[in-house]
């Protein structure tokens, strides 16, 4: 083997990268467990200010057990012996003002899905300024968001908010709603349901890892030139924003459901179809029919996300467009950052057999866990 030969199996800076995001990427999902999701509904009243903190059950399981007998579920009996622990738990958990006046908890019940309602009371503060913060991150599994959805005497939303760790309050006014504000707090639930959600996130990878190949010969082969390569990603992506966009309007809308135990195992079939087309190529020409197929799919399962935020229905068309834009904000960042890195390295001899195949192996794996775990309801991987 010559000299430039040798140099030429060596793999590139960008194509180092290009490996480690997707092995990264394979490994992170593998590990990572959903951190919950609660919602706080809070009513500005003339005087006072009534709220609604829900939280799933299971996301206290490590601070209090409730299910005594073990059975997988809490009878009235065992929420009475748990009432008192829970709401010494939930006290501060909400507080207001600048002063961080703790909310009084007042009661709570247990809802049919298992979330467990707690109603907190507290005077208004002065003035029309209203800072809302909540206090419960510390004791919550890492990564837990909690969604605030503020309204006046009337009903009409005041805002709307994605909170977390590291933003755990919220400053708004009371006097009038700001459409603006509210876009904005959808839109960034959009994107960081994208980056949270390994499993559209690996669909999106595996239609991308063979973007900068053409298969011709029975053989992957380089894409020529980064315009042939630019015009199918921008087809598939295209597809893909379409047919979810089409579903999640349908879906938010109420003019059409599929329940979560259909739509998530699907979600995961996407995965698993797409990565077994890349190592044995059945769809060879263009993949964009594939990707609006299994997108209709994929906006269910957006669709599915933002129900269980919460859409006031004065707010529905623009919590709709803010979060299917802030999909497509968090879908276009995922794409901007690999498919440079994948075209650099596409002419390289490891390209094939380590990123696309072992890539596409390795999301193959996963998704037939999923698969697994969602149609029997287990907990292989807790993702």
């Amino acid at each position: 083997m010559s000299a430039q030969s040798a140099k030429d199996t060596k793999p590139s800076t960008a194509g180092r990268c290009c490996a480690l995001l997707v092995l990264l990427a394979m490994a992170g999902t593998a590990q990572a467990h959903d951190p919950g999701l609660s919602r706080l509904e809070l009513s500005v009243g003339r005087d006072g200010i009534d709220a609604d903190l829900v939280l799933a059950r299971r996301a206290l399981e490590a601070l209090i057990a409730l299910d005594a007998d073990g059975d997988g579920a809490v009878s009235a009996a065992e929420l009475g012996a748990g009432r008192a622990a829970l709401l010494e738990t939930a006290r501060g958990w909400v507080s207001l003002g600048a002063a961080g006046a703790p909310m009084r908890v007042i009661g709570v019940t247990l809802d049919r899905s298992d979330g467990l309602h707690f109603r907190l009371q507290a005077q208004r503060p002065a003035g029309t300024a209203l800072t809302v913060r909540c206090n419960a991150f510390a004791q919550l599994a890492r990564g837990h968001r909690q969604y605030l959805h503020v309204t006046d005497p009337s009903g009409a939303t005041l805002a709307a908010a994605l909170l977390d760790a590291g933003a755990p309050a919220y400053s708004l006014s009371v006097r009038t709603p700001h459409s603006g504000r509210v876009f904005a707090d959808y839109l960034r639930a959009g994107i960081w349901h994208i980056w949270s959600g390994y499993d559209h996130i690996l669909f999106l990878v595996s239609l991308l890892l063979p973007a900068v190949l053409i298969h011709r010969d029975r053989r992957w082969q380089p894409a020529p030139d980064f315009v042939t390569t630019l015009l199918d990603v921008t087809r598939i992506v295209t597809a893909f924003t379409l047919a979810h966009s089409l579903t999640l309007a349908l879906a938010g809308l109420g003019w059409i459901s599929l329940p979560p135990r259909l739509v998530e195992p699907l979600i995961a079939l996407s995965v698993l179809v797409t990565a077994l087309n890349n190592l044995k190529p059945i769809v060879t020409g263009s993949r964009w029919p594939v990707a609006f197929g299994f997108g209709l799919i994929h906006g269910f399962g957006f669709a599915g996300a933002l129900t269980e935020i919460g859409v006031a229905r004065d707010t529905l068309a623009l919590g709709l467009f803010g979060f299917n834009a802030g999909v497509e904000v968090g879908q276009l960042g995922i794409v901007a950052l690999l498919l440079p890195l994948a075209y650099l390295a596409r002419t390289r001899p490891f390209y094939e057999p380590l990123v696309l195949r072992i890539g596409s192996l390795l999301a193959g794996a996963l998704a037939s866990v999923w698969i697994v775990e969602r149609v029997w309801n287990l907990q292989i991987l807790g993702v």
